[in-house]
């Protein structure tokens, strides 16, 4: 697939419009910084709509789609990018999902036993309600105004 660039008078931006959606598209500059986005993140440029913006101006630019590169140079203002050619690059066919394991028949399944708690003195209750109590009294000044 080929690219045709525009130029237009504007904020330092990269956008464009690849037939196709939710492919990464990267943008890389001379110095090796890259910035990544998902084409149809920017719907109004189009159902594959994307958009970058970009600090240098006269910089060539190296834009990657699927697999597929193109150069450009932008400008100060507003760059476009336009997919040509009518043959645009062949969707990639995403990984199939694994299957799920198989679920054993409930008839299968064993009851858990029920845990075991050790158990509680009655005084235990009647000891921490005291202390409880204790601990309020000790707060009643620092709420009490």
């Amino acid at each position: 697939m080929k690219i045709e660039v525009n130029h237009f008078a504007g904020a330092h931006i990269v956008i464009g419009n690849y037939p196709y959606q939710d492919y990464a598209v990267g943008l890389k500059d001379p110095w090796g910084n890259t910035w990544i986005s998902t084409t149809g993140d920017k719907a109004k440029h189009g159902a594959g709509g994307f958009e970058f913006l970009v600090p240098n101006s006269g910089t060539p630019y190296t834009l990657t789609i699927a697999g597929e590169a193109w150069e450009f140079a932008h400008r100060a203002g507003l760059t476009e990018i336009v997919f040509v050619d009518g043959k645009p690059s062949p969707p990639v066919e995403p990984d199939p999902e694994p299957k799920p394991e198989p679920v054993p028949w409930v008839d299968d399944l064993v009851e858990p036993e029920p845990p075991e708690y050790p158990e509680v003195p009655e005084n235990v209750l009647a000891e921490v309600a005291e202390r409880l109590i204790a601990i309020v009294d000790l707060l009643k000044p620092y709420y009490e105004t």
